[in-house]
């Protein structure tokens, strides 16, 4: 009685293999749009910082606090494309 019970159970509980599966596709998938999210702002800002340095200026002096806004965008991309490159990394190395 209580064996036929178990199985019963178990064929109704979802495969936790397809269920890790999505979820490592999602989290790759999340950390690609990270990294290039942040390559392209450090693109956009670079270009810029070449083209229209008064928009560079203006960005410098909008911080609140001691460093200026172009350290601060720049610190916040790289921060992007090191959480998505460990996202990456951290799914590659499962397999």
């Amino acid at each position: 009685m209580k064996d036929e019970n178990e199985n019963e159970s178990n064929d109704n509980a979802p495969e936790t293999g397809t269920i890790q599966n999505t979820s490592d596709r999602t989290n790759w998938f999340l950390g690609v749009i990270i990294c290039v999210g942040g390559i392209v702002c450090l693109i956009l800002w670079g270009l810029l910082s070449i083209f229209n340095p008064t928009a560079s200026n203006q960005l410098s002096e909008s911080s609140m606090i001691q460093i200026d806004g172009n350290g601060i965008f720049l610190i916040l991309c790289i921060v992007a494309i090191v959480v998505g490159a460990y996202l990456l990394l951290k799914n590659t190395t499962k397999k």
